[in-house]
């Protein structure tokens, strides 16, 4: 039986609802990668997005910041 490739950990993409510190940088503290509304939307975009923009981002990319 063949063995399946080991998964990469999880990336996470916060919204602005959690923030862009405390929440990003204590999921980043436990290893995990993180991408952040203002990262991935700079010079105030993240503040003017579209939810069906970013929501679209995020599900169809691992890294959303490759945009």
């Amino acid at each position: 039986m063949p063995r399946r490739a080991p998964q990469p950990p999880p990336e996470f993409f916060v919204d602005r609802s959690l923030g862009r510190h405390i929440v990003p940088d204590a999921i980043r503290a436990l290893g995990f990668v993180v991408h952040t509304m203002a990262e991935v939307y700079p010079g105030g975009e993240d503040e003017s997005v579209a939810d069906g923009r970013w929501i679209a981002d995020a599900a169809g990319r691992v890294a959303p910041t490759s945009i």
